[in-house]
C-alpha cells in the first residue's frame, strides 16, 4: 500500500526530473545539444527513479534504473485491485504497455550518461551531438515525463491522495495522454 507520504516524496522526486526537462529545452533552443542530451538524460533517470520510489522500490544508485521497473508489474499484480480502468486486466495491461515503452528508453537514455558528459575517444560532447539528437532526446524525456505523470496521477487517484481539482486535471490529462499515445502509435 502507498502511503501519502510515500506519494508527496516520489511526487517531488518527479517535479525535479520536470526541471531538467525544462533546463534540456533551454539548452537545445541555445543550440547546446550536447548539454540538451545529457540534461534529458538526467530527466529521464530522475523520472523512472521517482516511480521506483512510489512502489517503494529502492532506486539503484547507477544512471539507468530500468532492471527494476519489472517490480512495478509485480506489485500491482500481487495487490490485484483496480488501479486504472473499470477492469484490472486492462489496466494492468495499460500500466504493462506504458512501463516497456518506458524501459526501452531509459535503457537508450542510460547509456548517454558518459559520452553526454565527457564525450567519446577524447572527442566532447558539443562535436559528438548534432541539433536531431537534441531534438530527439528532448522529446524522450517528454514522453517519460509525460507517461510517468500518468501512472503518478493514476495512483493517486486510486489511492485517494489528489484534491478534486487534481481530479478533474487528471480527467483532462488522460484525455491528451489518449491523444498523444495516438501519435506515438500510429492509431
Amino acid at each position: 500500500m502507498i502511503s501519502n507520504e510515500t506519494f508527496i516524496k516520489a511526487r517531488d522526486m518527479l517535479d525535479e526530473a520536470g526541471i531538467k526537462h525544462s533546463r534540456a529545452n533551454v539548452l537545445f533552443e541555445k543550440k547546446d545539444y550536447s548539454g540538451a542530451v545529457e540534461a534529458s538524460q538526467h530527466s529521464v533517470e530522475i523520472a523512472i527513479k521517482s516511480l521506483l520510489l512510489l512502489f517503494s522500490i529502492e532506486p539503484p544508485k547507477t544512471h539507468n534504473p530500468e532492471e527494476k521497473l519489472d517490480k512495478i508489474i509485480e506489485i500491482i499484480e500481487s495487490s490485484r485491485s483496480p488501479i486504472i480502468g473499470k477492469e484490472f486486466d486492462e489496466g494492468l495491461n495499460a500500466f504493462r504497455n506504458i512501463l516497456a515503452r518506458m524501459k526501452f528508453l531509459s535503457n537508450l537514455m542510460g547509456r548517454l550518461h558518459i559520452d553526454g558528459m565527457y564525450g567519446f575517444a577524447c572527442v566532447p560532447p558539443s562535436k559528438i551531438f548534432r541539433k536531431k539528437d537534441g531534438e530527439y532526446f528532448t522529446y524522450i524525456s517528454a514522453e517519460i515525463l509525460f507517461s510517468t505523470g500518468l501512472l503518478f496521477t493514476t495512483v493517486g487517484v486510486a489511492g485517494g491522495f489528489l484534491t478534486d481539482k487534481e481530479k478533474t486535471d487528471f480527467e483532462q490529462f488522460v484525455k491528451l495522454w489518449r491523444s498523444f499515445h495516438s501519435l506515438l502509435t500510429n492509431e
